[in-house]
């Protein structure tokens, strides 16, 4: 709470410090010591150790612990791994570009992942570097699955020049109020509010948002995509942005997409949203053989018991 050098990374602190709910910006030091993921390992890996593997890329300014949930729940039907990008996460010393992203993912698969290859699953930004690893190591993706990755059409782009703006003018005491009221105020749904503190306890990473901008308006990722040769699922929020949806679905040689209706960017934390997103998972693992049919079970659970409630 003394920092003398604050940074512009931000994580809830924990209650008997600060009893509130919106995040803090701490100095790196102490954002390291108070923030609940281990910089120790630049990945989570759990699940069945025999079952396929999903490989889990992150958000812009999030880091691993955002797919906590998904961790718990498709653990039950996967090797699971979450990795921490490059300035994010146990990353955060690591500088951010288009080539370190994809190096991140490669190392996770080929040192993590015995057979080499994973199912890839990325959430907004990680969804852009998705396809733009599985156009270039289409060998190493056993299929690709994208979710809220559809907004990148050059009308957007005046979206994240605003954002950008934002974050280099408010000095971070002002940034830490906007992003209280973007990540938590601005969020009244008592199901959202566990999802979101254990986020905000492993903490956000707003420096990263130009280097994130820089990516998404200079890489042609459609073109990536019609480089890739095996199946795609695209999962989108109904209410999310979509404006690049049509051309993304029509570049993808072998492609499906899934709508969740209601639903938005919040997909993999909100507990009315999620429960669609995980059994579109499952239904697309068992198109790829990577899980046996429901109807091939003998005695075992349903799909929604398999995908049964989740305790956070």
């Amino acid at each position: 709470l003394l920092c003398k050098k604050c940074c512009s990374r931000f994580l809830l602190l924990p209650r008997e410090i600060y009893p509130h709910d919106d995040p803090q910006r701490l100095c790196t030091d102490c954002y390291k010591k108070i923030s609940i993921i281990s910089f120790e390992k630049k990945l989570e890996a759990g699940g069945i150790a025999e079952g396929p593997t999903l490989l889990l890329i992150h958000d812009a300014c999030y880091n691993r612990a955002a797919w906590h949930i998904q961790m718990d729940i498709l653990s039950k039907q996967f090797r699971v791994i979450a990795l921490d990008l490059p300035g994010h996460g146990s990353r955060l010393d690591e500088d951010l570009t288009l080539k370190s992203a994809l190096e991140a993912v490669q190392d996770a698969i080929t040192n993590h992942v015995p057979e080499k290859k994973a199912l890839v699953m990325g959430m907004g930004f990680g969804g852009y570097v998705a396809m733009v690893y599985a156009g270039q190591y289409p060998e190493h993706c056993t299929g690709l699955i994208l979710c809220g990755a559809a907004f990148n059409s050059p009308g957007e782009q005046t979206f994240y020049d605003m954002r950008t703006a934002l974050y280099k003018m408010l000095p971070g005491q002002a940034l830490s109020g906007v992003m209280s009221s973007m990540e938590v105020d601005g969020t009244k749904e008592p199901n959202l509010m566990v999802s979101l503190r254990y986020l905000m306890r492993a903490g956000f990473h707003y420096d990263q948002w130009p280097k994130v901008q820089k990516i998404l308006k200079t890489t042609d990722f459609v073109m990536h995509l019609r480089s890739y040769d095996g199946k795609v699922l695209f999962v989108n929020g109904e209410r999310d942005k979509r404006s690049d949806e049509k051309a993304l679905l029509a570049s993808a040689n072998d492609s499906v997409l899934q709508v969740i209706l209601g639903g938005d960017h919040l997909m993999y934390w909100d507990e009315k949203q999620y429960p669609e997103l995980h059994k579109f998972v499952v239904q697309f693992a068992t198109t790829l053989d990577l899980l046996p049919s429901f109807d091939d079970h003998e005695g075992t659970e349903s799909l929604e018991s398999l995908l049964g409630d989740l305790s956070v």
